[in-house]
């Protein structure tokens, strides 16, 4: 079944999640290091083809007012990017309270939770809900 990828764009770190389509259950996958552009894009473009992804979603971390900051701009830099180098479509979704979320989950289960991973997770659950 075609998946959904779910990425949380960091200077750093590169947090995956994916969902089947039709289940609709967002799950965390992995964490990239930020290698750079091209070869972050090198390394997305291999797990879209490995994992069958048929469509992506990309954080945007806006302020709680909805400003944004340099890392918004980075991250809707590696958006354009992204867009125009996978065939699939890909979708922006607010994060503004994804790190809150997994403060307290890492504070429920503690520090074994991938925090990059559970963000994207949690973007592409706020996603997946929203479609519903």
């Amino acid at each position: 079944m075609p998946q959904i990828l779910a990425i949380d764009y960091g200077s750093k770190r590169i947090g995956l999640a994916l969902a089947d389509e039709g289940v609709k259950i967002a799950t965390p996958f992995k964490t990239l290091a930020n290698e750079g552009w091209q070869k972050n894009l090198e390394n997305l473009k291999k797990i879209i083809s490995g994992e069958d992804v048929a469509s992506l979603v990309v954080g945007l971390p806006l302020s709680l007012s909805g400003g944004e900051s340099e890392q918004t701009r980075e991250t809707r830099h590696f958006f354009d990017l992204l867009q125009g180098a996978v065939a699939a479509p890909v979708f922006l979704e607010d994060e503004r309270l994804s790190s809150r979320q997994v403060d307290a989950l890492i504070r429920k289960f503690g520090k074994k939770v991938d925090r990059d991973a559970v963000a994207a997770m949690l973007i592409l659950q706020s996603f997946l809900d929203k479609k519903r």
